[in-house]
Protein backbone atom coordinates (compact mmCIF):
# COMPACT_ATOMS: atom_id res chain seq x y z
CA UNK A 1 0.00 0.00 0.00
CA UNK A 2 1.49 3.20 -1.41
CA UNK A 3 -0.82 5.68 -0.20
CA UNK A 4 -4.34 5.96 2.18
CA UNK A 5 -6.57 8.45 3.55
CA UNK A 6 -7.62 8.58 7.06
CA UNK A 7 -11.31 9.86 6.71
CA UNK A 8 -12.27 12.28 9.96
CA UNK A 9 -15.89 11.71 12.07
CA UNK A 10 -15.30 14.40 14.95
CA UNK A 11 -13.70 17.41 15.67
CA UNK A 12 -12.29 15.60 18.75
CA UNK A 13 -10.27 13.19 16.86
CA UNK A 14 -8.38 15.92 14.56
CA UNK A 15 -5.21 16.00 16.88
CA UNK A 16 -5.28 12.06 16.43
CA UNK A 17 -5.39 12.21 12.89
CA UNK A 18 -3.06 14.70 12.47
CA UNK A 19 -0.32 13.11 14.38
CA UNK A 20 -0.20 10.39 12.25
CA UNK A 21 0.62 12.46 9.11
CA UNK A 22 4.09 11.79 9.93
CA UNK A 23 3.22 8.06 8.06
CA UNK A 24 4.64 8.17 4.39
CA UNK A 25 1.53 8.18 2.27
CA UNK A 26 -1.05 9.48 4.42
CA UNK A 27 -3.69 11.94 3.50
CA UNK A 28 -6.40 13.73 6.09
CA UNK A 29 -9.72 14.00 5.44
CA UNK A 30 -11.54 15.76 8.34
CA UNK A 31 -15.98 16.13 8.32
CA UNK A 32 -18.27 15.37 10.74
CA UNK A 33 -19.55 11.96 10.29
CA UNK A 34 -23.86 11.42 10.37
CA UNK A 35 -24.25 8.97 12.38
CA UNK A 36 -22.71 11.34 15.32
CA UNK A 37 -24.65 13.45 15.91
CA UNK A 38 -24.79 13.95 19.39
CA UNK A 39 -20.82 14.83 19.09
CA UNK A 40 -20.81 17.90 17.31
CA UNK A 41 -21.21 20.76 18.67
CA UNK A 42 -23.65 24.15 17.80
CA UNK A 43 -20.50 25.60 16.14
CA UNK A 44 -19.10 22.43 14.80
CA UNK A 45 -18.79 24.08 10.73
CA UNK A 46 -17.38 26.89 12.18
CA UNK A 47 -13.96 24.78 13.74
CA UNK A 48 -14.29 22.27 10.92
CA UNK A 49 -13.42 25.10 8.28
CA UNK A 50 -10.86 26.05 10.88
CA UNK A 51 -9.43 22.83 11.02
CA UNK A 52 -9.52 22.62 7.09
CA UNK A 53 -7.92 25.89 6.87
CA UNK A 54 -5.27 24.72 9.37
CA UNK A 55 -4.44 21.21 7.86
CA UNK A 56 -5.45 20.99 3.86
CA UNK A 57 -7.34 17.86 4.27
CA UNK A 58 -7.56 16.34 0.27
CA UNK A 59 -11.47 15.81 1.10
CA UNK A 60 -14.45 16.63 2.95
CA UNK A 61 -15.73 13.24 4.92
CA UNK A 62 -17.25 11.72 5.99
CA UNK A 63 -20.37 13.59 5.41
CA UNK A 64 -23.48 12.28 4.60
CA UNK A 65 -27.23 10.77 5.88
CA UNK A 66 -27.90 7.86 7.68
CA UNK A 67 -31.53 6.57 8.14
CA UNK A 68 -30.48 3.21 9.17
CA UNK A 69 -28.36 4.09 12.23
CA UNK A 70 -29.48 7.36 13.17
CA UNK A 71 -32.98 8.41 12.03
CA UNK A 72 -34.07 10.45 15.28
CA UNK A 73 -31.10 12.83 14.27
CA UNK A 74 -32.53 13.07 10.56
CA UNK A 75 -33.06 16.57 10.68
CA UNK A 76 -29.60 17.32 12.19
CA UNK A 77 -27.86 15.08 9.68
CA UNK A 78 -28.83 17.10 6.72
CA UNK A 79 -28.36 20.76 7.87
CA UNK A 80 -24.82 19.79 8.60
CA UNK A 81 -24.57 17.68 5.41
CA UNK A 82 -25.72 21.30 3.29
CA UNK A 83 -23.13 23.30 5.57
CA UNK A 84 -20.29 20.40 4.92
CA UNK A 85 -21.57 20.91 0.86
CA UNK A 86 -21.18 24.71 0.80
CA UNK A 87 -17.67 23.64 2.51
CA UNK A 88 -16.68 21.66 -0.24
CA UNK A 89 -17.30 24.61 -2.24
CA UNK A 90 -15.86 26.97 -0.51
CA UNK A 91 -12.22 24.80 -0.74
CA UNK A 92 -12.31 23.39 -3.57
CA UNK A 93 -12.28 19.60 -2.65
CA UNK A 94 -13.88 16.88 -2.95
CA UNK A 95 -16.31 14.80 -0.65
CA UNK A 96 -16.83 11.13 1.02
CA UNK A 97 -19.87 10.35 1.70
CA UNK A 98 -21.23 7.65 4.19
CA UNK A 99 -24.83 7.37 2.81
CA UNK A 100 -27.39 4.64 4.49
CA UNK A 101 -30.98 3.88 3.37
CA UNK A 102 -30.98 7.53 2.16
CA UNK A 103 -29.65 7.92 -1.40
CA UNK A 104 -32.55 9.62 -2.76
CA UNK A 105 -32.04 12.59 -0.14
CA UNK A 106 -28.40 12.42 -0.94
CA UNK A 107 -28.99 13.28 -4.11
CA UNK A 108 -31.54 15.75 -4.24
CA UNK A 109 -29.18 17.51 -1.92
CA UNK A 110 -26.20 16.85 -4.56
CA UNK A 111 -28.32 18.10 -7.35
CA UNK A 112 -28.82 21.16 -5.05
CA UNK A 113 -25.54 21.91 -4.40
CA UNK A 114 -23.28 19.78 -6.68
CA UNK A 115 -19.20 19.81 -4.98
CA UNK A 116 -16.85 21.42 -7.66
CA UNK A 117 -14.78 17.94 -7.76
CA UNK A 118 -16.95 15.29 -6.81
CA UNK A 119 -15.99 12.51 -4.02
CA UNK A 120 -16.62 9.22 -3.52
CA UNK A 121 -19.62 7.37 -2.11
CA UNK A 122 -18.22 4.96 0.86
CA UNK A 123 -18.89 1.07 1.39
CA UNK A 124 -21.40 1.58 -1.82
CA UNK A 125 -23.95 -0.88 -1.82
CA UNK A 126 -26.66 0.97 -4.40
CA UNK A 127 -27.93 -0.02 -7.71
CA UNK A 128 -26.25 0.34 -10.84
CA UNK A 129 -29.00 2.76 -12.02
CA UNK A 130 -28.01 4.74 -8.65
CA UNK A 131 -24.30 4.35 -9.52
CA UNK A 132 -25.44 6.30 -12.67
CA UNK A 133 -26.62 8.84 -10.56
CA UNK A 134 -23.71 9.84 -8.64
CA UNK A 135 -21.75 9.02 -11.46
CA UNK A 136 -23.21 12.10 -13.25
CA UNK A 137 -22.09 14.73 -10.01
CA UNK A 138 -18.49 13.09 -10.51
CA UNK A 139 -18.32 10.51 -8.09
CA UNK A 140 -16.41 7.16 -7.70
CA UNK A 141 -17.47 4.14 -5.50
CA UNK A 142 -15.72 2.67 -2.62
CA UNK A 143 -15.30 -1.02 -2.31
CA UNK A 144 -14.03 -3.05 0.66
CA UNK A 145 -14.54 -5.83 2.68
CA UNK A 146 -18.14 -6.60 1.82
CA UNK A 147 -17.62 -7.54 -1.83
CA UNK A 148 -15.29 -10.75 -0.34
CA UNK A 149 -18.41 -12.01 1.27
CA UNK A 150 -20.01 -14.82 -0.78
CA UNK A 151 -23.56 -13.77 0.02
CA UNK A 152 -23.27 -10.29 -0.69
CA UNK A 153 -24.66 -10.99 -3.76
CA UNK A 154 -25.62 -7.73 -4.98
CA UNK A 155 -22.84 -6.01 -3.70
CA UNK A 156 -20.84 -8.40 -6.22
CA UNK A 157 -23.00 -8.32 -8.93
CA UNK A 158 -22.37 -4.42 -8.86
CA UNK A 159 -18.89 -4.51 -8.56
CA UNK A 160 -18.71 -6.75 -11.58
CA UNK A 161 -20.56 -4.58 -13.50
CA UNK A 162 -19.19 -0.78 -12.41
CA UNK A 163 -16.69 0.86 -15.25
CA UNK A 164 -12.81 0.35 -13.84
CA UNK A 165 -13.05 4.38 -14.12
CA UNK A 166 -15.09 4.52 -11.30
CA UNK A 167 -14.08 2.04 -8.68
CA UNK A 168 -11.57 2.85 -5.54
CA UNK A 169 -10.53 0.37 -3.00
CA UNK A 170 -11.27 0.81 0.90
CA UNK A 171 -11.01 -1.03 4.10
CA UNK A 172 -13.24 0.65 6.56
CA UNK A 173 -10.41 -0.24 9.33
CA UNK A 174 -11.72 -1.42 11.54
CA UNK A 175 -15.18 -2.17 10.46
CA UNK A 176 -16.14 -4.86 7.50
CA UNK A 177 -13.46 -7.34 7.30
CA UNK A 178 -12.98 -9.30 4.02
CA UNK A 179 -14.22 -12.67 4.30
CA UNK A 180 -13.12 -15.54 6.28
CA UNK A 181 -11.76 -12.73 9.09
CA UNK A 182 -15.11 -12.05 10.85
CA UNK A 183 -14.97 -10.75 14.06
CA UNK A 184 -11.17 -9.69 13.45
CA UNK A 185 -10.07 -5.73 13.08
CA UNK A 186 -10.15 -5.08 9.53
CA UNK A 187 -6.96 -3.51 8.50
CA UNK A 188 -5.26 -2.14 5.85
CA UNK A 189 -2.83 -4.49 4.97
CA UNK A 190 -6.34 -6.81 3.75
CA UNK A 191 -6.72 -4.73 0.76
CA UNK A 192 -5.29 -7.30 -1.55
CA UNK A 193 -7.76 -9.88 -0.47
CA UNK A 194 -10.24 -7.29 -1.30
CA UNK A 195 -8.37 -6.25 -4.86
CA UNK A 196 -8.40 -10.13 -5.65
CA UNK A 197 -11.99 -10.55 -4.76
CA UNK A 198 -13.09 -8.00 -7.42
CA UNK A 199 -10.71 -9.16 -10.21
CA UNK A 200 -12.26 -12.47 -9.49
CA UNK A 201 -15.63 -10.87 -10.52
CA UNK A 202 -14.31 -8.99 -13.20
CA UNK A 203 -12.44 -11.90 -14.36
CA UNK A 204 -8.99 -9.74 -14.67
CA UNK A 205 -5.84 -8.96 -13.62
CA UNK A 206 -5.62 -7.90 -9.67
CA UNK A 207 -2.86 -5.65 -10.44
CA UNK A 208 -3.79 -4.28 -13.34
CA UNK A 209 -7.35 -3.52 -11.16
CA UNK A 210 -5.37 -2.44 -8.10
CA UNK A 211 -3.46 0.11 -10.96
CA UNK A 212 -6.57 1.55 -12.19
CA UNK A 213 -8.07 2.08 -8.90
CA UNK A 214 -4.90 3.61 -7.93
CA UNK A 215 -5.11 5.86 -10.51
CA UNK A 216 -8.66 6.90 -9.87
CA UNK A 217 -8.09 7.84 -6.50
CA UNK A 218 -5.02 9.91 -7.11
CA UNK A 219 -6.83 12.17 -9.89
CA UNK A 220 -9.78 12.08 -7.03
CA UNK A 221 -8.08 13.78 -4.27
CA UNK A 222 -5.35 15.26 -6.26
CA UNK A 223 -2.80 13.34 -4.40
CA UNK A 224 1.16 13.40 -5.07
CA UNK A 225 3.28 10.75 -6.64
CA UNK A 226 3.85 7.52 -5.09
CA UNK A 227 6.04 7.95 -1.74
CA UNK A 228 9.67 7.68 -2.22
Amino acid sequence: MRQWLLPGTRLQDIPSQRALLTEPGMHLTLGLHPMMCDDHPADAIEQLAQAIERDKPCAIGEIGLDLLAAPESFPRQQALFAAQLALARRYDLPVMLHVRKAHGQTLEMLRADPPPRGGVVHAFGGSLETAREYRALGFCFGLGGMVTRPQARKIRAMAAALPLAWIVLETDAPDLPPHGRNGERNEPAYLPQIAAAIAQLRGCDAAALIDAADANARTLFDLPGEPA
